[in-house]
């Protein structure tokens, strides 16, 4: 998967990095949830368990997709914003 990252707003009150992305990938189908996660901490250089897939939005007819993604400073902080599901 090729991550082109598009926007970055830092939200301190949050103690989080709101980051989107343009995907672009070779399979047929959208990446899965794990290997998105796995290649947005990746490409900024953090720890997996400190990143939140928000979105993974398909582009309609074409091979890229629209991720969106929290980048939190530590794990107490996630589970505090993580949603309840």
């Amino acid at each position: 998967m090729d991550l082109k990252k598009t926007k970055e707003k830092e939200a301190p009150l949050l103690s989080r990095k709101e980051v989107t992305f343009k995907a672009g990938f070779t399979e047929s189908k959208t990446p899965t949830h794990a290997d998105t996660l796995k290649a947005v901490a990746d490409q900024l250089k953090v720890s997996p368990d400190l990143v939140q897939i928000n979105k993974i939005a398909q582009d309609f007819g074409s091979a890229t997709a629209t991720i969106e993604a929290y980048v939190y400073k530590d794990a107490a902080t996630l589970n505090r914003f993580k949603p309840k599901i």
